[in-house]
Formats: C-alpha cells, sequence, structure tokens
C-alpha cells in the first residue's frame, strides 16, 4: 500500500523494484526508507506509518531507538558521504543533529542509551567504532583499534556492549573496552 500518511481513499498498490534499507523498530516491525519514502511496518504485518521526505531530509541505514525514534545519517555530503548523526522523531517529524563529523560515517547500532557508528579514516583504508552516548553535550568516544576495511561494514551491539562487526573479508567479535575476543576470516 502506497498510500501516504492522512490520505483517504481505496490503497493504491505499486508494483516498482528500487533499492530500500530496513531496519528494525524494536518491537517486532521494521522501518524501510529508500530515497524520499519512508514506511514502517509493525509486528503484525500492518503498515503504520507512510510518507516521504524532502531530498534534503537526512535518509539512509540507521538504528532505531524505539518504534518513532530513528537514528540515521545525513548531513554535509548527502546520503552517500554522511557525516552527520540524526535522532529523527517520526511522530513529531522533527530532526535534531546530534554529532557531527569529519569523517565519513557508516553503520550504526544502540543499546542502553548510547549508539555506535563505523567512522571511516581519511589516511588509510580503515575505520575505528565509535560511541556516542544520548546525552545533552556528549562527544563520541573511540572504543576500537583501527581496523582494516572499506566500503560496507556491518555492525551490531549487544546489551553488555559486546561488537560484532562484518566487513567484506572477515567477521570481528569485540568486548565493550575494544579488545578483540575473535576474528574470522570470510571467503569473498
Amino acid at each position: 500500500d502506497n498510500q501516504l500518511d492522512g490520505e483517504v481513499g481505496l490503497p493504491k498498490y505499486i508494483d516498482v523494484a528500487y533499492p530500500m534499507v530496513l531496519m528494525s523498530d524494536t518491537a517486532g516491525g521494521f522501518w524501510g526508507a529508500a530515497s524520499i519514502s519512508w514506511l514502517h511496518v509493525d509486528a503484525t504485518g500492518k503498515a503504520v506509518r507512510r510518507f516521504n521526505l524532502g531530498v534534503d531530509a537526512p535518509r539512509g541505514p540507521g538504528v532505531a531507538l524505539s518504534p518513532t525514534e530513528l537514528i540515521v545519517p545525513g548531513g554535509e555530503g548527502s546520503s552517500h558521504d554522511p557525516r552527520s548523526i540524526f535522532l529523527f522523531d517520526t511522530e513529531a517529524m522533527t530532526w535534531k543533529e546530534l554529532h557531527r563529523d569529519e569523517r565519513m560515517l557508516g553503520a550504526f547500532a544502540a543499546t542502553g542509551g548510547d549508539v555506535y557508528f563505523v567512522a571511516y579514516a581519511f589516511d588509510s583504508p580503515t575505520f575505528t567504532i565509535e560511541r556516542l552516548a544520548l546525552a545533552p553535550g556528549a562527544r563520541p568516544v573511540t572504543v576500537t583499534p583501527r581496523l582494516e576495511g572499506w566500503g560496507r561494514v556491518g555492525l551490531a551491539v549487544a546489551q553488555d556492549g559486546t561488537l560484532y562487526v562484518a566487513t567484506t573479508t572477515e567477521h570481528i567479535v569485540l568486548a565493550g573496552d575494544g579488545s578483540v575476543r575473535s576474528r574470522k576470516a570470510i571467503r569473498s
């Protein structure tokens, strides 16, 4: 159903193929974002929100803090080169910039009032994982050594702070203090 929030009438079904970023909504459902379109599907499979944003709005692969609050990248350089982290309140339809960085930012994960994100180095094909407390005036703290990799990096965090990282060449498990627990090469 491609009907926007607030539209009345029969559902509008379309058959359009375009890439969509998916993220859990923390309550059994998910958010999907593609270009300027946003879709929230709840745990029962019902589409509960559908709206479009302007082309200048932050967007891209993020992480949900709750079913209505999302952390999304954006800012200078567009969604292809994000440099800022925004808190998007999907009920109030408001954005709040939490952090602006000089580095290009990648994958996001969240747990216990902290957001973790990938920050790519300028001088080498490496990255670090940073932790940003969701508190006024908080600054990111580097929690990992430099890790090899450029391009797609997957990131997940457990409630105890254990970090799970997937690059195009290996899977890495790190303790909450950034020490490496395991590394396993993968075939490409």
